[in-house]
């Protein structure tokens, strides 16, 4: 399934500017309105919106999930690693604010 996922993620972009290509909108650009509005600017605003919601799925796929612990932190030292090697550069809060 992951693998899936990730060639959705290569070929999402491709089929993105293709929809995009000017010969292809040519399509759409025939005087033709929907609700009042052009065709073509109907057609550029649903392939944006599926474009998102589409990349949106994929980076949900994609992403892995966290190893969330009871108290909603995602490590041991809440500074988003468990080897202590967070944002600090290795050095807990503590050990920075005994440095005097």
């Amino acid at each position: 399934m992951k693998r899936r996922v990730r060639d959705g993620a290569i070929i999402l972009p491709i089929i993105a500017a293709v929809l995009f290509a000017p010969p292809f909108l040519q399509a759409f650009d025939f005087g033709a309105s929907v609700f009042g509005l052009p065709l073509l600017l109907v057609a550029l605003t649903f392939y944006w919106v599926v474009g998102i919601l589409l990349t949106a799925f994929v980076s949900r796929k994609l992403v892995p999930e966290l190893d969330l612990d009871s108290d909603g932190s995602d490590s041991a030292d809440g500074m988003g690693r468990a080897d202590g090697m967070g944002r600090a550069g290795g050095m807990g809060g503590a050990d920075r604010r005994d440095r005097g």
